[in-house]
């Protein structure tokens, strides 16, 4: 078992300074010390959903009671993976999030699938500001006030909540 400060410099050096795994267990080796790289892999995934799960509640207490909320989509091309043939199939669009709650939460979501039309119900108590797509490839800035309008919705709004 690994010290908790181990730990933090595995994930320091794989994480920020973007060091392979391969290449902390070749420096270990050369330092006497023997710790392969699934064991580090391993960690880094046990590690990961722990932190997951933090991660998770904090967004949707933020979320819940935050006084602002700013949100943006930014549409990606996903390449699914290919068929039993061989054959490639054709792109999907995704999207990545960005929500910013009360500009000092910053919360990042991935949807595989695009959904045009999808209208989530905002938070009673906060504002939440959006892009509005009116034309393909235009975005528009939108924001409602959600405690003066309890029942408002952002038209077209690339939220995910």
């Amino acid at each position: 078992m690994l010290a908790p400060s181990m730990i933090a410099h595995l994930l320091v050096q794989k994480y920020p300074t973007g060091m392979p795994f391969h290449r902390l267990e070749q420096q270990f080796a050369r330092e006497g010390f023997s710790l392969d790289r699934g064991t580090m892999a391993r960690y880094a995934e046990e590690i990961g959903a722990v932190l997951g799960f933090i991660v998770e509640a904090a967004r949707r207490e933020t979320i819940a009671n935050a006084f602002c909320l700013s949100t943006d989509a930014t549409g990606v091309s996903i390449q699914p993976e290919p068929l039993d043939d061989g054959r490639r199939q054709t792109c999907r669009k995704g999207h990545f999030f960005v929500v910013l709650a009360d500009r000092d939460h910053i919360f990042f979501d991935y949807q595989a699938k695009h959904w045009p039309h999808r209208r989530p119900t905002p938070p009673r108590r906060a504002n939440l500001q959006c892009h509005a797509q009116r034309e393909p490839g235009v975005d528009e800035p939108h924001e409602i006030d959600a405690r003066s309008k309890p029942d408002s919705q952002c038209p077209q709004m690339c939220f995910t909540g």
